[in-house]
């Protein structure tokens, strides 16, 4: 990487660090603590699982904010400052955890067997965030034993999210809402609802004949991670109108009282005229 795109990365992550949300990282933590719940023991918190579905929301809501609230000139510094962010906020603490869980696995799983050598394949697709495309391609339970026993499963939603990373900067830039095109805003809207209601279609109609591979897929999953920002756009949008609203409601009002005031000040003139006096009661024959 050049200079010029390393300080560019330098201010993105400057830019992004003031906008810390500690009420998000309490909802994260509520996520993750219930998906570990479920894990110590299905009968702590039977539903535990489903803390990934919204972590799912979190995170999409979270990245798709990230991504439209300010305007892009070009895609590539779209594309280069989100991904800059990224890598430095994932890699390092992706890669010292694939390290240590293949030191510590290795003191508890023979390095010959089977489960091991399944535990080391997941660990490598998840470098590249292609985990979940690995368990997908196992067809793997995720409530099996199988999947229970491996030391990576834990990283296939973090390939669902690096998946959705480059769907959504792509679709932002498409719509033309990335560099505040006039409609880009309706278009990204339409687009992101009409990919919602697909992916939740298929999700539902294909989950009992390919429940394995559609649980770890980012297609199917891809409305989980939309849908909060979906929401954003409509309460923006309204918010605006709204506001549209006030502003020709408040000029209107303001122009009624003109008019008021006008009619008042003529009826005033005329009967000064009648009377041959003005408002003080001054005579205004010559």
């Amino acid at each position: 990487m050049d200079k010029s795109a390393s300080e560019y990365c330098a201010l993105q992550a400057t830019v992004s660090s003031h906008q810390y949300r500690s009420d998000i990282d309490g909802l994260r933590a509520v996520a993750i603590s219930a998906v570990i719940a479920y894990h110590f023991s299905n009968n702590l918190l039977p539903g535990g699982f489903l803390g990934v579905d919204m972590f799912f929301v979190i995170s999409g809501y979270v990245i798709a904010a990230s991504l439209s609230r300010q305007p892009h000139s070009s895609i590539k510094d779209l594309f280069l400052g989100f991904y800059c962010r990224r890598i430095k906020r994932l890699a390092p603490a992706l890669l010292v955890s694939i390290v240590i869980t293949c030191l510590l696995g290795a003191l508890f799983i023979h390095p010959q067997s089977g489960d091991y050598s399944d535990s080391m394949k997941a660990g490598l697709f998840s470098i590249f965030g292609l985990s979940n495309i690995y368990f997908a391609k196992e067809s793997l339970d995720y409530f099996g034993t199988p999947a229970h026993l491996n030391l990576f499963m834990h990283t296939w939603s973090l390939g669902v999210e690096e998946q959705f990373y480059l769907v959504f900067p792509a679709l932002l830039w498409i719509s033309g809402y990335a560099s505040r095109q006039p409609k880009g805003r309706y278009f990204l809207f339409a687009a992101q609802g009409f990919l919602s209601v697909l992916s939740l279609a298929l999700y539902v109609w294909l989950s009992k004949l390919f429940f394995a591979v559609l649980y770890f897929m980012m297609p199917s999953r891809f409305w989980e991670l939309t849908i909060a920002h979906v929401v954003r756009v409509i309460l923006r949008s309204a918010h605006d109108h709204l506001a549209e609203l006030r502003v020709l409601f408040g000029k209107g009002r303001r122009e009624s009282v003109e008019e008021s005031e006008n009619v008042v000040a003529d009826q005033h003139l005329a009967i000064a005229v009648q009377s041959g006096t003005d408002a003080y009661g001054r005579n205004l024959q010559l």
